[in-house]
């Protein structure tokens, strides 16, 4: 019985994450949209990094410590090296708390930087 008790609070805890995470990355998703107008003004080959930039400052806004705990808790990334690809980093994050949870995974699709192509943008 110790066993379920425990299984039940871990994934409710879980289900807490992915709930604050989901919260984040619709920010991180609406944030551009504010600023559709000065993204484009920004040289094409600049817009991704720049929408990039963006939802890493809407990450960064929050303060992190205790979702960053829960997640290191978990064995899983503290987003702490999201920089070059902050919605890759969210979505990965996100697919693994929902395996953990027993979860289905509904990917909402959206064109991000993923991590191949940000480490490139870096170099």
């Amino acid at each position: 019985m110790e066993k379920t008790a425990n299984s039940s609070s871990l994934c409710s805890e879980i289900e807490k994450v992915i709930q604050e995470l989901t919260t984040i990355r619709h920010e991180m998703i609406s944030s551009p949209a504010l600023v559709r107008s000065r993204l484009d003004q920004v040289h094409e080959n600049f817009r991704d990094s720049a929408t990039n930039l963006l939802h890493y400052l809407v990450l960064r806004r929050r303060d992190l410590r205790s979702l960053q705990l829960q997640l290191a808790e978990l064995g899983l990334s503290s987003l702490g090296r999201a920089e070059s690809h902050v919605l890759a980093t969210i979505d990965a994050v996100l697919y693994a708390l929902h395996r953990l949870a027993g979860l289905p995974w509904q990917s909402i699709v959206e064109e991000s930087i993923n991590f191949a192509m940000g480490k490139r943008l870096l170099s």
